[in-house]
C-alpha cells in the first residue's frame, strides 16, 4: 500500500501533508506542539484526512533529520552478512545507544556504505503517537542532510519490517519530494 499521507513529525510541529493523484505532496495543515488546542487541531486534521481518503487512509511518519545519524563506512562485504557485520562495528559507540538498540538502513556505492541509523525509542514514540491519534501509520522515512531536493531516500519501509538488519525492502522506495523541509 502506497501511503496517500504522510505526517512530519518535528520538534516545532506537525505537519499533515496529502499526495496527490500525480504525486506531489500538498500540505493539508499543521499545528505547533505548543497551541493550546493541539489535541483539538490534530483532530480536525485527521477528519480532513478521513474526507479526503476514507477511514482506510495510510500515512508514512516522517522522522526528524535530527534524530537520525547519517554515515559513510567502509564495508566492503563481500557478502551480507560481513557487510553487516562490519558497519555494526563501525557503529559502535558513535551514538549514546547499543547498536541492538538501533534501526539501520543502508545502500551501498562500492565498499562505501551510507548508512542511516535511528534509535528504536524514536520509531516506537513516533509510531505510537500516530496510532494513537488514528493516523494508521504504515511506514517511517528520513531525509538525508546532504540531499538537497529532500528525496526521502533512508528508512522506507513498512513499520513492521524497519527493524530487521540490512537494506530495506525495495517496495515502496519511489522519491517523494515533500515541502517545507
Amino acid at each position: 500500500m502506497k501511503p496517500n499521507f504522510a505526517l512530519n513529525l518535528s520538534h516545532e510541529g506537525i505537519i499533515l501533508l496529502h499526495r496527490s493523484p500525480r504525486g506531489a505532496w500538498t500540505e493539508v495543515g499543521d499545528i505547533a506542539l505548543n497551541d493550546p488546542s493541539f489535541r483539538e487541531n490534530l483532530s480536525f486534521l485527521r477528519s480532513t484526512a478521513v474526507g479526503l481518503e476514507g477511514k482506510g487512509f495510510g500515512t508514512k511518519l516522517i522522522i526528524p533529520a535530527s534524530q537520525i545519524l547519517y554515515r559513510e563506512v567502509h564495508a566492503p562485504g563481500p557478502g551480507e552478512n560481513e557487510r553487516r557485520a562490519q558497519i555494526l562495528a563501525a557503529l559502535e559507540g558513535q551514538t549514546p545507544y547499543e547498536v541492538a538498540d538501533l534501526s539501520i538502513d543502508w545502500r551501498s556505492d562500492g565498499a562505501m556504505v551510507h548508512v542511516a541509523v535511528v534509535a528504536n525509542e524514536t520509531l516506537d514514540e513516533a509510531e505510537e503517537f500516530a496510532v494513537e491519534h488514528r493516523f494508521n501509520p504504515i511506514s517511517f522515512v528520513g531525509h538525508t542532510h546532504s540531499n538537497a531536493q529532500g528525496w526521502d531516500r533512508f528508512l522506507v519501509a513498512p513499520i513492521s519490517r524497519i527493524r530487521f538488519w540490512g537494506p530495506m525492502p525495495k517496495c515502496a522506495t519511489h522519491p517523494s519530494r515533500f515541502p517545507r523541509q
